[in-house]
């Protein structure tokens, strides 16, 4: 998706934005999001704070689930949410985890 026509598309009160498919961008099923030209003051987090806001924003993530996010070609994993060691309480309910 290109941030100007999400903005023209905003100012023109176009309704819902539907972007343009990128041709050869993606091969296979699912859909893939892939940021780039990203203003440096947005990511001055760092990769590492960066990978633990994605990781702690999708609880669907891993491969149970079929739902990948990678950074720098680097898989991002329930791991990166860094969140274990600060839980009080951990309930486990079958094969799934609830916090």
């Amino acid at each position: 998706m290109s941030i100007e026509k999400i903005n023209e598309a905003l100012k023109n009160g176009d309704g819902p934005f539907y972007p343009e498919p990128l041709n050869g961008a993606f091969e296979g099923r699912g859909t893939e999001i892939l940021l780039k030209k990203i203003k440096r003051e947005r990511l001055s987090i760092g990769t590492t704070a960066l990978r633990k806001r994605l990781a702690r924003r999708f609880s669907i993530i891993g491969e149970v689930h079929q739902f990948m996010i990678e950074l720098n070609n680097h898989p991002i994993t329930i791991a990166d949410r860094d969140d274990l060691s600060k839980v009080q309480f951990l309930w486990k309910i079958g094969e799934s985890i609830f916090r």
